[in-house]
């Protein structure tokens, strides 16, 4: 669940950049990107950016402020306790509190006034790009035109709405990774008593590691240093999601309630 607040925030951060500039807004790297010279058959196919009708710009737009709103929704209604006066303060309050995590360091720069506009903008980009990936490749989704996308790449012009194509909804997923927590912390409390009953004989109740005992399942659910082991120190915050791995048990960060 805390990578889909990372990817939701960074999507927002950039996807709200891209709307506050208007429909007509095209990044200056890519507006400045070489073209070809127009032929007939782009022309007639809509294939350049300069061709394409307002109506299609206007439709690509909305699809963009689309998304925008159903971030906030999320951050609003799943994240946030309190339905957020400024909801731009909050988010940057919730990465100040999560900075042990590297992803939130990067995307706590993105929410601070930028000096230099277009290194703001190369930044929020590749970060909605990594999330994107992360979310379609979550769900077994294309990724090829990601980066294209989500660049606004000239020939042909694609557009970062293009990367949001079939991407399941926040409150789906947020669904999903609920019954993933539930069937994880099932099958963790069925092992527990096997596991504690073989490190209590030998030779294993001499090893000190990495594991000795689970004294309290439901607690070591919620706070993983609970669990009586040497290493869990050394188990990173967060580890790729693979929402398809139903049977794994993950380390208890993507258990914990939000």
């Amino acid at each position: 669940m805390q990578e889909l607040i990372w990817d939701t925030i960074a999507i927002l951060i950039y996807f709200q950049h891209l709307v506050d500039q208007g429909p007509h807004y095209r990044p200056p790297q890519s507006a400045s990107q070489p073209s070809q010279p127009p032929t007939k058959a782009g022309r007639r196919q809509g294939r350049d950016w300069d061709q394409k009708t307002p109506q299609m710009k206007r439709k690509w737009f909305m699809a963009l402020q689309a998304q925008v709103s159903e971030c906030k929704k999320y951050l609003e209604e799943r994240v946030f306790e309190i339905k957020p006066s400024d909801l731009h303060q909050q988010i940057r309050e919730y990465l100040e509190k999560h900075q042990q995590n590297t992803e939130a360091v990067e995307l706590l720069k993105l929410t601070v006034t930028p000096r230099n506009p277009s290194k703001f903008e190369l930044d929020a980009m590749a970060a909605a790009q990594k999330a994107l990936i992360r979310r379609r490749r979550a769900f077994g989704l294309n990724i090829d035109h990601v980066k294209a996308q989500v660049r606004f790449s000239r020939t042909p012009p694609l557009h970062p709405s293009g990367a949001c194509a079939n991407l399941k909804s926040l409150h789906h997923v947020f669904l999903l990774l609920q019954e993933e927590r539930r069937t994880n912390a099932d099958l963790f409390r069925a092992a527990v008593s096997s596991f504690n009953e073989l490190v209590s004989i030998p030779p294993f109740s001499g090893v000190r590691g990495p594991l000795r005992k689970i004294e309290n399942p439901s607690d070591a659910l919620k706070d993983l240093q609970l669990i009586n082991s040497p290493l869990t120190e050394l188990i990173p915050e967060a580890l790729p999601s693979d929402l398809h791995a139903g049977n794994r048990v993950r380390p208890p960060i993507h258990l914990s309630p939000l």
